[in-house]
């Protein structure tokens, strides 16, 4: 993390734009290219341009992977700011698809189905390292990202050969294995060709009883490069799942003992294939990015609120730009210099279908829905002076679902939803190791296909979501002092908020309708902060305020009487967490790190006053991680929840509280043999 947030301090506006770099990732065509006139460590340009650019922004590279070896998102992504305790980035809503998970770039899955747990999708052993972009701060992804992008980056072929295999092993019969091999094979018929393959085996078990997590993953990718200034590759991957969790625990379950497990909360059996193929070239005075994506899924789930579906899945992504930058614009009226200015226009075409047949509490369903996202694009940045860049863009969307009910053909039904979203935004550098950065922007995000088409009572009238987006920071690096630092504050304002209006109850439980009855508000402020006082010892600091409020709220839930909930905070939605590493470096390839994670405080329902026992307070968390190398064999242990404490990852109230347990102490290790 440290090498990353270091990049923050390279001296911008040096030059014009001078060259593009090859690789295919959403953060190098969201910046002008400018010529890099230090790096601290390896950085590379891409995330150097990432954390030029006017937006909030965290980047986990390939040593923080290394270290924390993830299996659940929650173990990686609570290292930065900005996570909540649900679904989405900043927004504590589980319903909400306000997360786009990408890869390399691309919408491998609908992007209005989107969350932070979908890193998990991808193969862990071929991450280089994950962009994250918070709010909806592009022109260049999709409108609905109000909490964010997650872009994962996979691995580049080396030039020399490389293999690696790798065991680990650990408590609740935890057991993991992969074996990997990369390298180039040299003049080809083709040219040069880089290669990559991995492939792993999971078998967790979990902390409740009857939940286990099993997977087998296969991922490879082909690089070719036409031409010097040119590169195309193909990736496949393919994923083997099967997965139980356990349901959540009354209080008096969860006193009694929170191992147990009353009831499967869920249960899905399927795989996943997905392919990709991009191409990127450079020109004389710009790029040329083209890049297609497909995937899917099928399989069998089972959930305690939904019931049991056979589903299919079948996503495609297209996507083309061009990136012009003119080096002179207005010479003549600027004593022969001119402005710099960079162009990027495209258009990306998303098409997904979704055939599920489901067997729930409202009986048979079995509906075919199909969604094709029309969204063209534009951007120009302008470096107005040798320390300030503007950036303003324009994406439009439209958005069609086409819904056939096979059972109930009177129920089959369209929908449009169409908007321009703009964004605004500067960057200001305030010396050569420190900047600032300001933006603003909007948001956009139609109904889910469940809301209006396939819940149980779903309202096809509903409206899309509205967001209005600001936020400045600044970034930068003390060079000599090693410390570097990343803070941003925004302003998130959504209206025509969709949320659950009461219906009816139905064998004791709740039936509620989504009606766009809100309008709310997030603001917060997040930061990293990372220092190295001596070279054997590292400390790394992320921390997020988060105040999430109702604007405007009359709920009837319950359906005794409406409430006025205005002002009342978000429930599941603490204001504070703070993650802190302390590292040591005793000797040489030794790295011990104690984590630590904590929460403050939240309330358990949006009626603030409900639950008789007020907010819930979690216990904060330690986790112990440590890492060694020797020549070419690596060895890690890891102590998740060191002390064992006794917590819920959420807890719900409506007439008593519900809690989502969090794991006990687990204790594994791995051993890994490169060669």
């Amino acid at each position: 993390m440290k090498k990353v947030l270091m990049a923050a301090a390279i001296p911008l506006l040096q030059s014009p734009v001078l060259q593009a770099e090859e690789n295919m990732q959403i953060a190098a065509a969201d910046t002008v290219e400018l010529e890099a006139v230090s790096v601290t460590g390896k950085t590379s340009q891409p995330v150097v341009r990432l954390k030029r650019s006017p937006v909030m922004s965290a980047v986990i590279d390939k040593k923080e992977l290394d270290k924390v070896k993830f299996t659940n998102t929650a173990e990686l992504l609570n290292r930065i700011p900005g996570v909540s305790k649900s679904r989405n980035l900043r927004v504590p809503n589980g319903g909400k698809g306000y997360t786009i998970p990408l890869i390399d770039g691309f919408s491998v899955r609908d992007p209005y189905r989107g969350a932070v747990g979908q890193i998990e999708d991808t193969n862990p052993s071929d991450i280089e390292r994950i962009e994250v972009i918070y709010g909806p701060g592009s022109a260049l992804y999709g409108s609905n990202a109000f909490g964010g992008v997650i872009n994962v980056i996979t691995k580049e072929p080396p030039k020399e050969q490389e293999n690696r295999v790798w065991l680990e092993g650990g408590d609740f019969d935890r057991t993991r294995a992969g074996m990997t091999t990369a390298g180039t094979v040299t003049s080809t018929a083709v040219g040069d060709v880089g290669y990559f393959l991995d492939a792993n085996y999971w078998n967790i078990g979990d902390y409740r009883d009857e939940s286990y997590d099993d997977r087998k993953m296969v991922s490879g990718k082909l690089v070719f490069h036409p031409t010097n200034n040119s590169k195309l590759w193909v990736r496949g991957e393919y994923l083997d799942r099967q997965n139980q969790s356990a349901g959540s625990l009354t209080q008096a379950q969860y006193d009694a003992d929170d191992e147990q497990s009353p009831g499967v909360g869920s249960f899905d059996d399927g795989d996943t294939s997905s392919m990709s193929i991009g191409y990127v070239a450079d020109t004389d005075q710009g790029e040329l990015r083209v890049g297609y994506a497909v995937r899917h899924d099928e399989g069998h789930s089972i959930t305690s609120f939904g019931g049991e579906s056979d589903y299919e899945n079948l996503d495609m992504d297209f996507k083309i730009q061009y990136r012009h930058d003119f080096k002179g614009v207005g010479a003549s009226s600027f004593g022969g210099v001119g402005i710099p200015v960079s162009v990027t226009s495209g258009i990306e075409l998303i098409d997904g279908n979704n055939d599920i047949q489901s067997l729930g509490r409202r009986g048979l369903t079995d509906q075919d829905i199909d969604k094709f996202v029309y969204a063209p694009f534009a951007q120009i940045e302008v470096m107005a002076t040798e320390r300030l860049k503007a950036t303003l863009g324009m994406r439009y969307e439209h958005v069609k679902y086409d819904a056939k009910d096979r059972l109930t053909p009177s129920k089959s039904n369209e929908r449009v939803f169409e908007k321009y979203t703009p964004k605004f935004g500067l960057t200001y550098d305030i010396s050569e190791d420190h900047m600032a950065f300001a933006g603003a922007s909007k948001g956009f995000a139609p109904p889910s296909r469940n809301q209006i088409f396939t819940d149980t009572y779903s309202n096809p009238n509903l409206a899309p979501e509205i967001a209005t987006n600001y936020e400045f920071g600044f970034r930068g690096a003390f060079v000599e002092q090693n410390l570097s630092y990343d803070i941003g504050f925004y302003y998130l304002d959504i209206k025509d908020y969709i949320s659950d209006e009461y219906v009816e109850t139905v064998r004791g439980r709740d039936q509620f309708r989504p009606v766009n009855a809100a309008k709310v508000n997030f603001r917060g402020l997040e930061a990293q902060l990372d220092y190295e006082p001596v070279e054997y010892l590292r400390l790394g600091i992320s921390y997020t305020y988060a105040r999430n409020k109702f604007v405007d709220f009359i709920d009837d839930e319950g359906g005794s009487s409406e409430k006025d909930l205005s002002g009342n905070y978000l429930s599941s939605s603490p204001e504070h967490h703070i993650n802190t590493r302390v590292t040591l470096i005793p000797m040489t390839n030794l790295e011990i790190e104690l984590e630590m994670d904590s929460y403050s405080s939240s309330y358990t329902n949006s009626d603030n006053d409900l639950d008789p026992q007020g907010r819930y307070d979690q216990d904060d968390v330690f986790n112990l991680r440590v890492n060694y190398e020797t020549g070419p064999v690596e060895l890690w242990l890891t102590a998740l929840n060191l002390t064992d404490e006794k917590y819920a990852t959420s807890v719900s109230y409506r007439s008593s509280r519900s809690y989502s347990v969090g794991d006990g102490r687990s204790v594994y290790a791995g051993v890994a043999y490169n060669f």
